[in-house]
């Protein structure tokens, strides 16, 4: 049996076949004045020549952590051309799968990708990402180019039928070749190995590990970098559940190899959950099969109630959230839930958050902005060694000074070191509040000489009051310039909290 498809007599129709083999196709023609007539005959499908399912997605990321040349996951470069006239003898064209846009270079020899007009400098990543498929044998070189020109190849080692990944360590050019000037990137270059193979490429981007602490909500160890703690078997403190490490990241895996009660294999962290509030679970999952697993949030004891649904995993690595509302139940020692128990397959998850509410603050180009981190990131002045005062009320953390004798309005300063580029415009958004009507100083501005900076002055209140600043960085930019915050020309406490800066 297989799939039926239908149309008009005359009409072109099309199917894609999942692999290669003999199959039957059957073809029946009918009508209103004519008897109905069947054909049927046995064909080789002999190869499958493009992909059938998109590339891996890549992960989230700030926008601070990655340089996206194509994706559909990041923000691309602009004054790219994928298709450069360099006299090679290489096709050129974009397909769509799944919704997702994946270049295909045929018959390739070698293929240029150019945005010289624009260089971008790519020095502060860490590595060279990029997904390939391809239905031959054949391997394919890669090579980003600097001005010069300068460049070295990266070996392709490719697998017929099947995306592969790569994540490639800046270091491995610059040590090959230490004129490949990472701050001038211009180019890249494609080269077949051997040449007249087809490959498809997408999320081709640069990127580094995030220097922002993961924001695990109202958990505890919530990307399990601390291994199981506090994580356990169903509501036993003293059965901590299996983690295992792979590339460096640290996530919880288990292998159900039967399928019984949902519940006979579970993962739970207790947590407080305060009734009929809304909270929001946010986690990655993936397995080795298609099969679904039951998250959510309920108590950890009789009557057991919950809110809970069903998720259906894949093999694909992916975000889920859920939005649950604890209607009648409450506990300090209630639960974050995960049954497995019920189907059979590999269950992998990390990076496991609870927000009340809504879920987590987005504070755009900035780190810890919500200060739940604590003071992380933050400072006095400009010196990296002088973290910021926080305090911690009804479980928001938030930054506070008091003041009490006038002065200059940078004697009493809070900021945070961001990358500010020359002649774009930002919005910085935040909220204040003080325990008198008084006035602050906010903007964005260099950490040094000759302390270019674009400011305004804002009065606050005892309101808590979300603020919000267009600002343009007309004559100034730098990777270590920062956000400002300078309080001391006026007494009064300020308090300071959810702090966000984008670029528009």
């Amino acid at each position: 049996d297989g799939p039926v498809i239908s149309g008009n007599i005359g009409d072109e129709i099309t199917h894609t076949f999942a692999e290669a083999g003999i199959y039957t196709i059957s073809v029946t023609a009918m009508g209103a004045a004519i008897e109905t007539t069947t054909y049927t005959e046995e064909f080789e499908v002999t190869a499958i020549e493009a992909p059938l399912a998109s590339a891996p997605n890549p992960p989230s990321r700030q926008d601070i952590d990655v340089v996206s040349i194509y994706s559909g996951a990041y923000l691309d470069i602009s004054g790219v051309d994928f298709y450069p006239n360099w006299g090679q003898s290489t096709t050129y064209t974009e397909i769509e799968i799944e919704g997702d846009n994946i270049i295909q270079y045929g018959n390739l020899n070698y293929q240029g990708i150019d945005f010289s007009a624009t260089p971008i400098d790519v020095s502060n990543m860490e590595f060279l990402h990029l997904d390939i498929w391809t239905a031959d044998e054949n391997n394919a070189k890669i090579s980003p180019i600097s001005s010069g020109p300068n460049e070295t190849a990266y070996d392709l080692n490719l697998t017929a039928q099947e995306w592969i990944s790569f994540d490639i360590p800046i270091s491995y050019f610059t040590d090959q070749n230490p004129l490949v000037d990472f701050t001038d990137i211009i180019q890249f270059k494609f080269d077949g190995d051997p040449a007249g193979g087809t490959i498809f490429v997408d999320n081709l981007y640069f990127y580094r590990e995030s220097s922002a602490p993961f924001n695990d909500g109202l958990l505890t160890n919530g990307d399990f970098e601390a291994g199981s703690d506090p994580w356990i078997v169903g509501v036993d403190d003293n059965s901590p559940v299996t983690v295992v490490t792979d590339s460096g990241n640290t996530y919880y895996s288990v292998d159900v190899t039967a399928a019984g009660n949902p519940w006979d294999v579970n993962m739970s962290q207790k947590v407080n959950i305060i009734a009929d509030e809304t909270y929001t679970l946010v986690f990655d999952a993936w397995s080795d099969t298609n099969r679904a697993i039951i998250s959510g949030i309920g108590l950890s004891g009789d009557p057991w109630s919950n809110t809970v649904e069903s998720v259906n995993i894949t093999p694909t690595r992916t975000t889920y959230s859920l939005t649950l509302v604890a209607a009648g139940f409450g506990a300090p020692d209630a639960r974050v839930i995960f049954d497995m128990g019920a189907e059979v397959g590999m269950v992998n998850i990390d990076n496991v958050s609870l927000f009340l509410g809504a879920g987590p603050f987005d504070d755009g180009l900035l780190t810890n902005g919500d200060f739940e981190a604590g003071s992380d990131f933050w400072i006095i002045g400009v010196d990296d060694n002088s973290p910021v005062t926080v305090v911690t009320d009804s479980g928001n953390t938030y930054y506070s000074v008091d003041v009490t004798a006038a002065g200059n309005p940078w004697d009493v300063n809070m900021s945070q070191k961001v990358e500010i580029i020359q002649g774009q415009t930002y919005t910085l958004t935040y909220d204040a509040w003080s325990d008198t009507n008084r006035a602050i100083i906010s903007g964005i501005g260099l950490s040094g000489d000759p302390w270019s900076s674009t400011t305004e002055s804002v009065s606050i209140t005892p309101t808590r009051t979300t603020y919000t600043q267009t600002l343009e960085a007309t004559d100034f930019g730098a990777i270590d310039a920062r956000v400002i915050f300078d309080m001391g020309a006026e007494i009064g406490q300020v308090n300071i909290d959810n702090v966000s800066l984008t670029a528009n």
